[in-house]
């Protein structure tokens, strides 16, 4: 061979001679789209092109039935192109055209999709989706149907990437395809939503709030935990209200302390609230350590407030809540929270005066604040 010519095998060169074949072969399909349009195109009457754009229509659907996706977009492309070259005298068969490239994107294909589907037949993952991308956003519902169904790697990572870029222009049409029955396709959501460049996606974390999935609803608060935003604080917030006690736990010890004061406020009242005294001592160091890491004047007043307040008779709900309280001024960590803990290990109750002690012990090592087990 010369030199600079590449050495291709046999086999090599069968398949350039098939590749380069099938480049000059129309399909029979092509053929039939190339002749009916043409008709349209060429035909005066529209009665006679409405009833071609017909033809054409079932034409498309019985492809899609079999799976002929390419077949399918080739048609919507023809009928793209022919609508596209007819001139400003053709206004009736443009109207026409219109109204059956809405027939071509309408739900009629999609349910023969959906036919399709629900059979035993080999999808050609790539040639669908890029069908579907023509339908647009009315896909992504059976898009994320099929996430979920499939085993297959490579299909799964063919189908997420789909829905994430159909998505992105509005992160509202990918949240809406996330829900309990699709746990592994709504775990890949939140990990969208939470990428998105300039925290487009934050604000729509915000339903997950209402699923009942615990695992989702950690993934969400660990997300939210990562960021120091308004928006990310909010929806925390919502999940403090949480039936499950270990989410509303998690949810306070990933708040962002540097909040705005109504909001500090708003949580000391509901601390405050004798409900939240029959709450676990662990959730109520959770939420009064957020009280402490705000280091507001309010909080130490509450905290102070709280650790002092004893009963004439013993209650292990008011132990709780001091305790907690303990926490809470060891997270604070300022010389006004240190005095207060001083104080409280001179107060009435040994383990109290003991917690103070110790917290005080810890600060002053350098140490972290001690939660207790649930």
């Amino acid at each position: 061979a010369a030199a600079g010519e590449p050495n291709l095998t046999d086999a090599e060169v069968r398949d350039l001679d098939a590749m380069v074949h099938a480049n000059r072969v129309l399909w029979p399909e092509e053929e039939f789209v190339n002749l009916t349009t043409e008709v349209v195109y060429l035909e005066e009457d529209l009665a006679i092109c409405a009833s071609s754009l017909d033809v054409l229509f079932e034409f498309h659907l019985d492809q899609l039935s079999q799976g002929h996706f390419p077949v399918a977009t080739m048609i919507i492309g023809k009928v793209r192109d022919l609508q596209a070259h007819l001139g400003a005298d053709a206004a009736e068969k443009k109207q026409l055209l219109e109204a059956n490239l809405k027939k071509l994107l309408g739900p009629k294909s999609l349910e023969a999709v959906a036919s399709l589907l629900g059979t035993a037949a080999v999808v050609d993952w790539t040639a669908l989706l890029g069908f579907f991308k023509l339908l647009g956003p009315m896909t992504l519902s059976m898009a994320a149907g099929l996430y979920e169904a499939q085993r297959d790697p490579d299909a799964r990572a063919q189908i997420l990437a789909f829905i994430e870029e159909m998505g992105a222009p509005d992160p509202g049409l990918i949240v809406r395809v996330a829900n309990d029955s699709r746990p592994t396709l709504s775990l890949e959501i939140i990990r969208i939503l939470t990428r998105l460049p300039e925290d487009r996606g934050i604000v729509h974390l915000s339903a997950f709030l209402m699923f009942k999935n615990r695992d989702l609803k950690l993934e969400v608060i660990h997300a939210l935990g990562d960021r120091k935003d308004e928006m990310a604080n909010k929806i925390l917030m919502g999940f403090l209200n949480d039936p499950d006690e270990e989410l509303r736990i998690q949810a306070a010890m990933k708040l962002n302390p540097t909040e705005e004061k109504s909001r500090i406020v708003h949580i000391i009242r509901e601390a405050s609230d004798p409900g939240f005294r029959k709450k676990s001592l662990k959730e109520k160091q959770a939420i009064l350590s957020f009280l402490g890491r705000t280091r507001s004047a309010e909080a130490l007043a509450f905290l102070t407030a709280s650790l002092g307040r004893t009963t004439l008779f013993p209650s292990s709900r008011n132990l709780d809540m001091r305790l907690a309280a303990v926490a809470g001024l060891e997270s604070m960590g300022t010389p006004e929270a240190g005095a207060a803990l001083e104080e409280g290990t001179r107060l009435r109750g040994r383990k109290v005066r003991e917690a103070c002690a110790e917290a005080l012990a810890r600060a002053a090592q350098g140490e972290a604040p001690k939660v207790e087990g649930p």
